[in-house]
């Protein structure tokens, strides 16, 4: 009887100690979807030529689900996709990420818990979609109540003002960057930087964030174009090597 006792506990004591170890090598990822008509999620696993490996996985009838992620260094964010015009970002920063998402509310109402890159993702997404938001309003304002009827001279006037929130609104996402050097504005750093040509942002002003960005991750794989990485680099070392000298 002792002996099957003393047999049983070993089991259990073996039990959970793989069970704990195994539990470590993942990210639980876990939460309810509603309102929607699909039976499925997929999570999008971003890779450093942002190529991304895909896996779906199945909602129960109420609409939850739960998924181990395996683990692995935290550089890239992932994107739990819902059908084909929803998605949301998060990081495998923690332990369980968790998710209470519908579609049909507004970026703010929808829920994802996890560490502070994941938190600090989700804040910039709603304020970017907050900032957008306003500039799409006022622009549509000021044409729709103005521009029908005004004058050259006035829609010159206006077509400045529209500049200007533009250009406010560029402004105030590298200022962000600036003020959060972590993974997730690293990531909708680039997002920007690749359509730089598009943005009235000095070279000097992408170089400083770039190299920011490089002395705080400086083994990151994040892909830049190459050419222009390289001229970065090659101005960031000559200036440092300029200053040197002079000392």
């Amino acid at each position: 009887m002792k002996n099957s006792i003393y047999l049983i506990l070993c089991f259990l004591v073996t039990y959970h100690c793989n069970f704990a170890k195994s539990s470590e090598n993942f990210v639980v990822l876990k939460g309810t979807i509603q309102n929607i008509e699909c039976t499925y999620i997929s999570i999008l696993d971003f890779q450093s030529d942002n190529s991304a490996l895909r896996t779906d996985i199945k909602l129960l009838e109420d609409g939850s689900f739960e998924y181990h992620l395996p683990k692995t260094e935290v550089m890239f964010p992932y994107e739990l996709s819902i059908q084909k015009n929803y998605s949301v970002s998060f990081f495998a920063d923690n332990d369980t990420i968790y998710f209470e998402l519908d579609p049909k509310k507004t970026d703010e109402n929808q829920i994802v818990k996890g560490g502070e890159l994941t938190k600090s993702l989700t804040t910039y997404h709603n304020r970017l979609k907050s900032e957008k938001r306003i500039y799409s309003d006022f622009r549509s304002a000021l044409k729709m109540n103005f521009l029908s009827d005004a004058s050259s001279r006035e829609m010159n006037l206006i077509r400045n003002k529209i500049n200007r929130l533009s250009q406010h609104f560029t402004n105030w996402q590298i200022e962000y960057f600036r003020d959060h050097l972590d993974l997730a504005s690293y990531y909708y750093f680039l997002m920007l930087y690749k359509n730089r040509e598009h943005y009235s942002v000095p070279t000097q002003t992408w170089e400083e964030l770039y190299i920011s960005f490089s002395k705080k991750f400086p083994n990151h794989p994040y892909l830049y174009d190459p050419i222009t990485t390289m001229e970065i680099k090659k101005n960031s070392f000559s200036k440092t090597d300029r200053e040197t000298n002079k000392m």
